[in-house]
């Protein structure tokens, strides 16, 4: 440095290189499970625009370290990553220094459902209520809804009886909306046919005339009975019984019979 009176000053200073330093941000976590992260990788010094190698951890021949992502940027590198362990690599362009920055990405558990059994019922029944329970808090919603006297709670009960074969769906939603679906069918037996058939066909006075029912679906209970002209008696100590076939002894003149089957 020169003075206006051409005095002159010397100083010196030494400027020593600083090598690039990396953090790993990270913006966005994995909130259900299965989904993604998201990190962002910010460099600081170094010359020129950055090489960012991503490589995850595999446990595989006792350890390494395998390729993932990479990106070439003058800004912050941004990823997309599921669960695991990573590192970034990263290198100036100008191949002066390189840095490296580890980070474990976690994930919460799997929600699952524990559903209520499927079910068979008789047209026309109302089934039980059914039931799902993931054990953590959260909301629950059954379809077709129209059915249930409430279809957004745990256990819905049916508001009426079925006439068809239905699946019900139930998807459940936790507080970090993540969400699952499960279901259960609820079987509806059609209306059974019955065709009632006696041996022999014509009878004379005297026999023994065998009855028995032929149903369009298994069923396991039958009421046999036979016309006295004013009112119909049953032909077994109950009005029904598990046995499908009933001897009426001695006939002795013209009988209507008939027989009404349930399961």
């Amino acid at each position: 440095i020169t003075d206006t009176n051409n005095c002159i000053l010397t100083d010196t200073v030494i400027v020593s290189e600083i090598g690039i330093s990396t953090s790993i941000i990270l913006s966005d976590t994995i909130k259900c499970y299965g989904d993604s992260a998201i990190i962002d990788v910010i460099t600081y010094c170094g010359v020129g625009s950055f090489y960012y190698q991503l490589d995850y951890w595999s446990s595989n021949s006792g350890g390494i370290w395998l390729f993932f992502d990479h990106q070439t940027t003058n800004d912050t590198a941004t990823f997309n990553v599921p669960v695991n362990n990573y590192r970034v690599t990263v290198t100036d362009t100008a191949g002066i220094d390189t840095s490296e920055s580890f980070i474990n990405i976690s994930q919460p558990s799997v929600i699952s459902l524990s559903m209520s059994a499927n079910q068979t019922i008789c047209n026309g029944g109302v089934p039980n209520n059914l039931g799902a329970n993931a054990g953590v808090s959260g909301a629950y919603i059954w379809t077709p809804s129209i059915v249930f006297s409430n279809a957004y709670v745990q256990n819905p009960s049916f508001a009426f009886g079925l006439i068809s074969t239905t699946t019900f769906m139930v998807t459940f939603t936790d507080t970090n909306s993540c969400s699952i679906t499960d279901s259960v069918i609820v079987n509806v037996n059609p209306i059974p046919t019955i065709t009632l058939s006696s041996t022999p066909v014509y009878a004379c006075v005297g026999d023994n005339v065998q009855l028995t029912a032929n149903t369009s679906i298994p069923v396991n209970k039958y009421g046999f009975q036979y016309n006295n002209s004013s009112t119909w008696i049953n032909m077994s100590t109950s009005v029904f019984s598990a046995t499908n076939l009933i001897i009426y002894s001695n006939i002795t003149n013209t009988t209507q019979f008939r027989v009404r089957v349930k399961e």
